[in-house]
């Protein structure tokens, strides 16, 4: 078959970007995604020139800056009567505690607007008010840099209904200085197959055993290399201010930086290699040959996750 693939990163993304036309004399094969899924692993050659392309998009895609916390805190206080009204308290005494809460964010006194929210969530973690209550106090945790805390708050909002508030906790976290890692504890993935831990595993004398806690790579540092999880467990930390916070643990068979390598970015987090692990280090060039010419089905898996992570962080 010649010609060129018209579409593929608005297929596969999810999105189109613009319309298309046939000029002259063309022929025009149309597919789905599972369709051009098949067209691409059927030869390297394809998925390698639709990697490629992918690649030169996430190298020109600008890093956004953590978002300005003031904008934040604003753009979340601006919602309070509008989300006492959609989610209406029960009892006596919500109201009170959620408006001390905000109050004392806007003071910007976060350590009492901690508690204060906390204690709510105590008292009234059944009530509809709570949803909104759990955004706040995931913000006051994050100011008081107990991201932890503020991060696990964040799940409890995405393992509901998905609206507003979900959207803006999403929001947060990929905009609270973590990228990938960010984007990792949102959706996961790749979900790649056993058949590629194997391959991986083969090159014995790559794979990297630790008997105690290990760091493998430090925030800040240039990604040079993907961490490939082949046995254990690994741990994330976000430094903030002059403590180091756990975000959140990975275990086997996982995978992280791959983003941050294509995009030949910093390190967003710390990782720790947990005792009794086995990891190995796979530089851009190995990586692109065992995804394209060996497990072409992971190589499409990763595209993907390439453009989640794009689409998710404002650039599609």
């Amino acid at each position: 078959m010649e010609g060129d693939l018209a579409d593929p990163l608005s297929i596969v993304g999810g999105e189109h970007s613009g319309d298309l036309l046939s000029v002259g004399d063309s022929s025009i094969l149309v597919g789905d995604k599972d369709e051009l899924k098949e067209y691409l692993i059927s030869r390297p050659s394809r998925l390698e020139r639709f990697f490629f392309d992918i690649e030169e998009e996430l190298k020109l895609y600008p890093r956004k800056k953590a978002c300005d916390l003031e904008d934040l805190i604003y753009t979340i206080i601006s919602r309070k009567q509008q989300w006492l009204r959609e989610f209406s308290p029960l009892l006596f005494g919500e109201k009170s505690l959620y408006r001390k809460g905000i109050k004392l964010i806007e003071r910007k006194d976060y350590p009492a607007a901690q508690e204060v929210l906390k204690s709510y969530l105590d008292q009234y973690k059944n009530s509809p008010l709570s949803r909104p209550v759990k955004m706040f106090y995931s913000v006051s945790c994050f100011l008081n840099s107990i991201l932890e805390e503020a991060l696990s708050t964040i799940m409890e909002i995405l393992e509901s209904e998905e609206d507003e508030i979900s959207k803006i906790a999403r929001f947060f976290v990929c905009n609270m200085g973590l990228y990938e890692s960010g984007f990792k504890l949102l959706y996961n993935g790749p979900d790649y197959s056993a058949d590629l831990f194997r391959i991986l595993r083969a090159d014995s004398r790559r794979v990297r055993k630790v008997s105690s806690d290990q760091i493998v790579v430090e925030e800040g540092r240039k990604c040079g290399s993907a961490i490939f999880l082949l046995r254990g467990e690994m741990i994330l930390l976000k430094r903030r201010g002059d403590e180091d916070s756990v975000l959140f643990s990975l275990r086997s068979p996982n995978s992280i930086g791959e983003v941050q390598l294509l995009s030949k970015s910093k390190w967003d987090a710390t990782v720790i290699a947990k005792g009794k692990s086995e990891y190995i280090l796979v530089d851009r060039n190995r990586l692109v040959q065992n995804l394209i010419n060996k497990s072409p089905q992971d190589g499409f898996k990763m595209v993907e996750y390439i453009l989640g992570y794009m689409r998710q962080t404002g650039a599609y």
